[in-house]
């Protein structure tokens, strides 16, 4: 229902934005992202929860393994959140140029994933069930996209200085969901021509064309006129680089898109879950986003924003 649908939205949103206000103006023991990192992990989790679930019925395996791959994953990347808290800055939570991200410790996260997930097929699988090569497969699979692309968000958001990376985060973030909107919405009133029939029936050539469109726009706008404001010793990058971030954003997001529309239609299900009444699952809501995660981490590498 349409209520179910603007309630789920309302309360979606207004959480990012509470905790978004708390972690510019307020951080947690002093540390940015410590707010942000708890729906980073819910996010996270949640979508591996609803990849699982949909999987299950070929690795006959338990979603909560794929949650707990991810949340290792998630968790030794917020490493460099964590320890300096603990026990202060040790210095080797830092790369040679003293960034905080460290994809070194996501890289570790990863590692440790995948072998917990081989550890449990090894250890739990049944030749008469499943095989287990298929199931280590669907597991790493979620381990790698679901935990390895959710902890970029902890590396965005520790790219640069606080609040300029918390604008870039956010900026991202609205530039791929703005792309959802833009291919929704041409695609409705100007599609023709089928996009990928055989996996959603839905999107059109055309739509795809104005989401690119979309994304393109608002990147510029965002990071050429709002984002300025902000920061007045920001030097004003080249139009080129926001258009450029905005288009590849805007692609990787339609085929993040695809991708959970591909599960969903391998198992035959509407919606990747039901933990957001009206708005499906919470894969559905991070479709886009979660690949689009190490295209904004670059991109902001590059300088492109």
């Amino acid at each position: 229902m349409l209520s179910h649908r603007l309630l789920s939205a309302a309360i979606l949103i207004g959480s990012v934005l509470t905790l978004i206000y708390l972690d510019a103006y307020q951080p947690l023991f002093g540390q940015p992202g410590l707010w942000l990192a708890p729906a980073m992990l819910f996010l996270a989790c949640g979508t591996a929860w609803e990849f699982g679930a949909l999987t299950s019925t070929a690795t006959k395996l338990s979603s909560w393994i794929g949650v707990a791959t991810t949340s290792v994953v998630i968790l030794v990347g917020m490493v460099p959140l964590i320890l300096p808290i603990v026990i202060g800055d040790p210095g080797w939570t830092k790369d040679r140029w003293g960034n905080g991200p460290l994809l070194q410790w996501i890289s570790l996260g990863c590692f440790l994933g995948l072998m917990l997930s081989a550890t449990v097929v090894l250890f739990s699988s049944r030749k008469d069930v499943s095989s287990p090569l298929m199931q280590w497969s669907c597991l790493s699979l979620i381990t790698i996209y679901c935990g390895g692309l959710g902890a970029m968000w902890i590396a965005m958001r520790l790219q640069r200085a606080p609040n300029e990376a918390l604008l870039a985060l956010i900026g991202i973030s609205t530039i791929v969901k703005s792309s959802d909107a833009g291919a929704y919405f041409v695609g409705r009133s100007l599609g023709r021509t089928k996009l990928c029939p055989h996996i959603s029936p839905g999107k059109t050539v055309e739509g795809a064309i104005g989401g690119f469109a979309t994304a393109m726009i608002v990147a510029i706008a965002f990071f050429q006129i709002f984002f300025p404001g902000f920061f007045s010793n920001h030097s004003q990058v080249p139009i080129w680089g926001p258009a450029l971030l905005g288009l590849i954003l805007g692609i990787v997001g339609l085929i993040g898109d695809l991708i959970e529309s591909m599960v969903k239609r391998a198992v035959g299900a509407k919606d990747s879950g039901k933990l957001l009444p009206g708005l499906g699952g919470i894969w559905d809501v991070t479709d886009s986003l979660l690949p689009t995660t190490i295209v904004g981490y670059l991109g902001m590498v590059a300088g492109w924003i």
